[in-house]
């Protein structure tokens, strides 16, 4: 009988098998099920060195899966200014002046602000970013993705003027005053991310990891990971190297990335 190093009793098992689709026990070799069951037989694999834990009829699923996840996109979000429940202009003013002292250096970068859920019902501009920060560029996206607004900092570090504006629709001008208005529709957007300091090889791995980790405390155990560019691929390598990834990696390498975009094209699938 192979040794067991872990059972999980009393518990609620939802198996995926149409044939046995509960079961109260699974035992655990080498970090993989060895089998599912009743408590007693799957208790008569413990031996003494055999760690048990009674789940007091919690459930246990299989692992779950991401099948398309932009896992350093999603670990550089966690370490921006979080806006999805802003309820309005006063408030991610307020949230966007705490962020700036706690981070005391650089863009500022934030996301999620939905003017739907702002008491004032409109969107933000640069004015209003001014007002909370003005001596750092600022650029905060829409929970959707596709629009962003930024303060005068930032226009100025783009070398955003009327004259460029006029020549993009997707850059917002005061229809009264006629002044730039610091909100982006998605074209633009490009222009701002062109001019942001790239993160470093160890910044890259930080929000690697710290992806990583949120995604096993959501309970996933293995990710299809799309990479955008040979350096996020190395820190991907690097961290596996040292044992630190700490859930299951496949690969979405891109065949090619547009000019025009950073979005991924075709990708295929490589196991790590």
């Amino acid at each position: 009988m192979p040794g067991v190093d872990l059972i999980l009793s009393g518990a609620n098992v939802v198996t995926l098998d149409p044939a046995n689709p509960r079961a109260q026990a699974v035992a655990i070799s080498n970090g993989k099920i060895l089998d599912v069951g009743a408590d007693q037989q799957i208790l008569n694999y413990a031996t003494d060195q055999t760690k048990i834990i009674d789940l007091n009829g919690l459930t246990v699923v299989p692992g779950l899966i991401d099948c398309h996840v932009h896992m350093l996109n999603f670990g550089q979000s966690l370490r921006q200014l979080d806006l999805r429940y802003v309820g309005s202009v006063k408030e991610m003013q307020s949230r966007l002046n705490g962020y700036a002292r706690s981070q005391p250096h650089g863009w500022i970068l934030g996301r999620g602000w939905d003017q739907d859920r702002f008491d004032e019902k409109r969107y933000p501009n640069r004015w209003d970013l001014d007002a909370a920060v003005n001596d750092r560029p600022v650029f905060l996206t829409r929970v959707c993705g596709h629009i962003g607004v930024v303060n005068s900092k930032a226009l100025e570090l783009a070398g955003i003027n009327m004259e460029i504006s006029l020549s993009n629709r997707q850059i917002d001008r005061d229809p009264e005053m006629g002044e730039l208005t610091g909100i982006l529709g998605e074209e633009s957007l490009e222009l701002f991310h062109r001019v942001i300091p790239k993160l470093s090889s160890e910044e890259i791995e930080e929000s690697c990891l710290l992806a990583c980790q949120r995604a096993v405390e959501a309970g996933l155990t293995s990710v299809n990971w799309i990479v955008s560019s040979t350096e996020e691929l190395k820190a991907i390598q690097k961290l596996d190297h040292e044992g630190q990834l700490p859930i299951r990696v496949y690969i979405g390498f891109p065949r090619r990335v547009p000019k025009s975009s950073n979005r991924i094209g075709s990708p295929y699938w490589v196991r790590q």
